[in-house]
């Protein structure tokens, strides 16, 4: 519940875009007169973090809805699930080669599971191959709970965030903040790496790419969990 009213409250918020070590520290806009603090947990156990939709409900929704995706004919919400089927076998392969790119960020409000605000394609990728069981993550919470990460490294700038999140002093953050009566600080964020994998390809080339692909099977053709696991040449999805 207390994911669903931040998304309901913040989702407009504006997204502050800068590199890590120029002008005011945004991050420490975040924290709200020390409302809210962030911690680095390099290894979040993956059984402790909620799920808001699973592999197996996503490969039933898309086999649901096969000809809405091949006529590319989808509302916002249903384009974010089409082209999480994309997302979530690219995340496969690279997380099989490379481990987890950045951390993910999490929420917490005072008990398991975590809310999660970046990485649900990661965990559905995770959750496919089954090999991984930790994530690192970035944790927001209030300030009243930081007792219960004094075992963690406190994040105390938006450089300090950016080299958790594989990145540097140079790197280009986005963050989107909530406010001082919110459950936490930070409600999204984003780091270029200068990597392709870290990066989120556009949607609606992720959306063309799989209508494509779905044209050229046959009609008997339905998704399932080991589909995932296979590579797949999708092509420049920039």
């Amino acid at each position: 519940m207390m994911y669903l009213l931040s998304i309901c409250m913040y989702w407009n918020n504006p997204i502050i875009t800068v590199v890590a070590d120029q002008g005011e520290d945004v991050f420490l806009q975040s924290q709200h007169d020390r409302a809210h603090t962030v911690f680095y947990d390099p290894a979040v156990p993956l059984a402790d973090i909620k799920r808001y939709q699973t592999l197996g409900e996503l490969c039933q929704w898309a086999n649901d809805n096969l000809h809405m995706i091949k006529t590319q004919c989808l509302d916002a919400g249903e384009a974010d699930r089409a082209g999480c089927v994309i997302n979530v076998n690219r995340f496969v392969q690279s997380l099989s080669v490379r481990g987890n790119i950045k951390p993910m960020l999490l929420f917490w409000s005072g008990q398991r599971p975590y809310d999660n605000a970046t990485g649900s394609t990661r965990i559905m990728a995770l959750d496919a191959l089954g090999s991984t069981h930790t994530v690192s993550a970035f944790v927001a919470t209030g300030s009243q709970h930081a007792q219960a990460f004094g075992h963690l490294h406190e994040i105390t700038s938006l450089v300090d965030l950016a080299r958790h999140a594989g990145g540097h002093a140079r790197s280009q953050v986005s963050l989107r903040l909530t406010d001082t009566q919110a459950p936490w600080g930070i409600d999204w964020y984003e780091i270029d790496l200068d990597d392709p994998d870290a990066r989120m390809p556009q949607l609606d080339r992720l959306i063309q790419r799989l209508a494509d692909y779905l044209q050229q099977q046959p009609e008997s053709f339905r998704f399932d969990s080991e589909w995932f696991l296979y590579p797949r040449n999708w092509g420049d999805l920039r």
